[in-house]
């Protein structure tokens, strides 16, 4: 008796195994009804990518620019106030000052302000501020768009240049540096960047952007091309009245690169500037 209930524990063993490997190969079967390369185009009026090789290759006007290259601003650490800030300031509305307000009473206290807070935290600097760093920006162009990676903490800006129009803000994704759509006004690039994520975002130090940022940036090279020049034309009827006007410059650099860099909030806290004193 105790043979035959070996044999037919052994039996059931074998029907088990049986069964997943059944099993497996029915969800190996499942695995491969999925096609080993596949490739999704857009539908009809749908927006391409702009590494799509159909957008790159699509017949357009050539660009009358490149402003391919590394770039670093011009800028100095004696001036008062810094240059790199964007000056004249416009009359602030009351939410602007009394943000402002409020900056200035915790440096005069010796305290972090809010901007530098959310910079210890590791929140995007965000347009335009961002272009006013002290960090090198690196500039590819496409025929479709301009890709910006600046060398503070490698945050990325994308300049379409394909056409698009602007995505309702409606069903936008807001961004700290908000969506930007270029176009070509004889040699010069005509960018306009707006649906901005409005928290946490600061223009300069004591001065906050809000999400109806609007910027008009008017690009050009100048010196036989060793030098980038744009003019900023910004507006934000939340913090200050009528437009904020300024015109900046960056030197063209064949010496240096894009190292990786990283923000992360829990060593930040850990660096003295990050605190509550200073």
């Amino acid at each position: 008796m105790g043979k035959i209930f070996e044999i037919g524990a052994r039996l059931l063993a074998s029907a088990a195994v049986a069964a997943t490997i059944t099993a497996n190969a029915g969800a190996a079967a499942q695995v491969r009804i999925e096609p080993a390369v596949k490739i999704t185009k857009p539908t009809p009026g749908q927006q391409m990518s702009i590494v799509a090789q159909a957008n790159l290759k699509k017949a357009r006007p050539k660009a009358p620019v490149d402003f391919t290259g590394m770039w670093k601003m011009q800028r100095t650490e004696t001036n008062t106030p810094p240059d790199w800030e964007f000056r004249p300031m416009p009359k602030l509305t009351p939410a602007g000052q009394k943000v402002f307000d409020e900056r200035n009473r915790a440096q005069a206290n010796n305290r972090q302000s809010m901007t530098d807070q959310d910079v210890a935290q590791c929140y995007p600097v965000g347009m335009p501020r961002i272009m006013t760093r002290v960090w090198l920006h690196q500039m590819i162009q496409l025929p479709t768009a301009i890709v910006m990676v600046s060398g503070f903490t490698n945050q990325v800006r994308w300049i379409y240049l394909d056409g698009r129009k602007h995505t309702d803000p409606d069903i936008a994704q807001p961004t700290w540096n908000g969506e930007s759509i270029g176009h070509w006004e004889g040699k010069e690039l005509v960018i306009d960047t707006r649906n901005f994520d409005g928290t946490h975002s600061w223009i300069q130090n004591g001065v906050p952007n809000s999400d109806q940022l609007h910027i008009i940036e008017r690009w050009k090279l100048i010196e036989d091309g060793k030098v980038l020049e744009i003019k900023f034309i910004m507006t934000d009827p939340v913090n200050w009245e009528g437009e904020w006007v300024d015109t900046k410059r960056w030197n063209i650099r064949d010496d240096a690169d894009i190292t990786e860099a990283h923000c992360i909030a829990a060593e930040m806290a850990n660096l003295p500037s990050a605190r509550s004193a200073r």
